[in-house]
């Protein structure tokens, strides 16, 4: 698990510091919105939206990973001249890892801020 994080890049950090964010805001609004309900559902809806925001940002950031190191790749091969097609494949696969963890960040915040989003909207009709 560490060896697929390292090979992820530098972005790798950055986007556990979102995902890491992202969970601790999307807890907070939980507790704030399913058990301390006292408050008007429009106050909470900017902090909900937050949590969506930090998802995709998370996704972008993994796909501007995925390209930057994809332009590594092939700058490497154009010096390199012929290379095999397991070097290849291994190469686009690294360029992945940053996409499928920022993916998975933005998996894991869509499900947080729909559930919110349920309960925000089921306050409101009430």
């Amino acid at each position: 698990m560490f060896d697929l994080f390292s090979a992820g890049g530098i972005f790798m950090t950055p986007l556990t510091v979102l995902g890491i964010g992202a969970l601790l805001l999307a807890s907070k609004k939980i507790s704030d919105v399913y058990v301390h309900a006292e408050e008007p559902a429009s106050k909470h809806r900017p902090t909900v939206n937050a949590v969506l925001q930090l998802g995709i940002l998370s996704f972008f950031l993994g796909v501007l990973s995925q390209a930057i190191g994809l332009i590594q790749a092939f700058q490497a091969i154009e010096q390199m001249g012929a290379v095999s097609p397991q070097m290849l494949a291994g190469g686009l696969k690294v360029s992945m890892i940053a996409s499928v963890y920022g993916l998975l960040i933005l998996t894991i915040t869509f499900i947080a801020w729909s559930a919110l989003k349920h309960r925000l909207d089921a306050m409101e009709a009430a």
